[in-house]
């Protein structure tokens, strides 16, 4: 099922068409996929809007409180209006199992969380969900501290010397405390030097960050500084200013269905969900959005060592999980492979026992369960 959902001060219209927000020019996108666990009226998603006032309209995906159920929806809301989504658990664990809910803003991931406890908010100021042909998209993300009205920035035109965007566009400083803020600005690439200038003179230390892009290219990363620190970059249309660069990917090697198994145990250096050095699993790859964080770090040769089905090092046509499928686990319907593969990541030796020895988890997810030659 997919929603398509309008956002305004005043009213809150749904339709059941799949669409962008490309035809409203004053339109921004936020993209939400949810994966709804066994308590799905645990959990609750919410918009507000800080335009004047604060209005807050909450998100229903999931009327009928379906068990397991995915859920996608699109939210256009006003271009450059400062906005929070926050997703809530009255059970204060976050989704159980392998429930997820995936964040994106103008199509950009945004987040992707799963054990957040009772509330986890993004806040973002977003310019129109698709720029101009001679245009693309630069993305400021920002966690500030507790005195969000301690730090300013701004991205200047050096050429023009005029200011294109700045933390007093988005105002209202005293929500920002401690959040989680993306801003996105359709830039020209027309040999155009950009200037983006940052200052916090008690200092801008952890757990405040900030980092700068240029459609998906990364800029800066920057934290730990007292004062200000700037960084120019150019845009031609042609080439962007520090490109994240991937190796060729070698021809995947066939081998023994049993062995191109990801090793559930493994942890490798990934990234948390304001973008701070994390190990991580290899079921945190597994989200179909995380398809370019999924790439970038299966370069690395710590996560193609410990996820090698994950990564495509390895590859069998012999055997495969069952896609799609839910069965049955100690009595209860509704279980899928990522629920197996989330289990045995968190204890595998346990969950191996429980899930992998006999019953549908092993007859349903062969690869999972290394039950390819069985």
């Amino acid at each position: 099922m997919y929603l398509f959902i309008i956002l305004t001060l005043c009213a809150l219209l749904i339709s059941n068409t799949r669409a962008q927000c490309s035809g409203q020019p004053n339109a921004a996108l936020v993209g939400l996929k949810v994966q709804y666990d066994l308590n799905p009226d645990e959990t609750s998603i919410e918009v507000k809007t800080f335009s004047g006032s604060i209005t807050t309209t909450p998100i229903n995906l999931n009327a009928a409180s379906e068990v397991n159920a995915y859920k996608e929806a699109n939210i256009c809301l006003g271009r450059k209006t400062l906005s929070e989504i926050s997703i809530k658990d009255s059970g204060g664990n976050g989704f159980f199992g392998s429930g997820y809910a995936a964040v994106s803003v103008n199509d950009r991931l945004l987040a992707t969380v799963s054990d957040f406890g009772d509330e986890v908010s993004y806040m973002f100021y977003a310019d129109t969900v698709t720029c101009n042909s001679d245009e693309i998209p630069f993305v400021l993300d920002i966690k500030y501290d507790s005195s969000p009205e301690s730090t300013s920035w701004t991205l200047t035109d050096t050429n023009s010397g005029s200011v294109i965007l700045s933390n007093s566009n988005v105002g209202n400083t005293n929500y920002l405390a401690n959040k989680f803020l993306t801003v996105t600005q359709c830039v020209s690439v027309n040999n155009k030097v950009y200037q983006f200038s940052i200052t916090n003179d008690d200092g801008f230390t952890a757990p405040a960050f900030y980092r700068i892009f240029a459609d998906y290219d990364l800029i800066k990363v920057g934290n730990g500084f007292t004062g200000t620190e700037t960084q120019e970059f150019t845009l031609d249309g042609s080439t962007t200013p520090i490109p994240i660069t991937v190796s060729p990917t070698p021809v995947p090697v066939p081998v023994d269905p049993n062995s191109c198994v990801d090793n559930f145990k493994a942890r490798f250096q990934g990234e948390d969900g304001d973008g701070n050095s994390q190990m991580q699993p290899c079921v945190w790859l597994d989200p179909d959005d995380r398809a370019v964080l999924k790439e970038t770090y299966c370069q690395t040769v710590d996560a193609r060592a410990a996820c090698p089905h994950t990564c495509g090092v390895c590859v069998d046509d012999e055997c495969a999980d069952e896609q799609g499928v839910k069965f049955t686990l100690n009595g209860r319907f509704g279980y899928n492979c990522g629920y197996i593969r989330n289990r045995l990541t968190s204890n595998y030796d346990r969950y191996f026992n429980d899930f992998c020895t006999g019953g549908d988890g092993a007859e349903k997810c062969k690869k999972t369960c290394r039950k390819c030659n069985a």
